[in-house]
């Protein structure tokens, strides 16, 4: 499931001016990171349907973080997380929106630990709850 994206402009592409993000029903503000050429660095934090205008001359890159992998969002599907975006200028857009997933472990494999812990717990207390052996 996503837990965020990343976008990126194309070669030619105008830098992106402004960034818009859906309410998913995410129970915290995104986290947006800017790309300063080496590295992401944190932005601001941002609540939904709230416009976030990156400054004089756009970004050509930025993340998302901080979607609730309660909301099992598809990585896959398009409109699991639509972003309205704006640009520095005009052209085609060809850049890219990568989303970050994150694993979640199968609810059998969920049973399967629970059983594993709750035999762990059930061999200590038969152990501690066995008279010690009295020496003759």
């Amino acid at each position: 499931m996503a837990t965020g994206f990343i976008y990126k402009t194309g070669a030619t592409n105008p830098n992106f001016a402004s960034v818009l993000l859906p309410n998913i029903g995410n129970p915290s503000p995104y986290e947006v990171f800017t790309w300063n050429g080496t590295a992401f660095v944190f932005d601001t934090n941002l609540a939904a349907n709230t416009l976030l205008t990156f400054g004089t001359g756009g970004v050509s890159e930025f993340e998302v973080l901080g979607i609730s992998p309660s909301l099992a969002l598809n990585p896959n599907n398009s409109t699991d997380f639509v972003t309205q975006l704006t640009f520095t200028g005009s052209g085609e857009f060809t850049g890219t929106m990568t989303p970050i997933t994150t694993d979640v472990p199968e609810p059998s494999t969920w049973a399967m630990m629970l059983l594993g812990f709750a035999g762990l717990g059930f061999i200590a207390f038969r152990r501690k709850s066995k008279p010690a052996l009295l020496a003759a």
